[in-house]
């Protein structure tokens, strides 16, 4: 699974994308390897489009990496998933979120900024500024 991953992080970085997650699922005629990608405003189709070819590329060169057939699904993490990490929030930014911390307590606002130990969020007109270690997990908000 290391080699997978090391291939993956190269074509991300050659196509300018963020490696959010891997997922490989192993059940005997249906394989299934997941990449999750995400940048500053999001992934495109065209750009998840890519990297599959370009990973696929890669591991049709290795066949041994992966026993018989499998699925490759690249696309972008969704809105639902959790932020946890500064660069989950980076890539969020001026998007509006609601912010769970590990004391319980839940803030609303909009992604103002992030440095490298602290998300500054805009709240009522104020910014309000949380330590990124007192941070549980981050949703973004939807609204339609």
């Amino acid at each position: 699974m290391e080699r997978i991953k090391n291939i993956v992080e190269e074509v991300c970085r050659e196509n300018g994308v963020d490696l959010v997650e891997i997922r490989f699922t192993h059940i005997p005629g249906r394989s299934r390897l997941e990449i999750f990608i995400d940048k500053l405003g999001g992934v495109d189709v065209e750009e998840c489009k890519r990297v599959s070819e370009k990973v696929e590329f890669y591991l049709d060169l290795e066949p041994d990496l992966i026993k018989g057939r499998y699925f490759l699904i690249v696309s972008s993490p969704g809105v639902d998933r959790p932020l946890k990490t500064r660069k989950d929030f980076m890539r969020k930014q001026g998007l509006e979120i609601d912010l769970f911390l590990k004391d319980g307590s839940i803030i609303t606002g909009k992604i103002k900024g992030v440095d490298k130990d602290f998300l500054y969020l805009q709240k009522e007109g104020s910014i309000k500024k949380v330590k990124l270690n007192e941070i549980k997990e981050g949703k973004q908000r939807v609204s339609i």
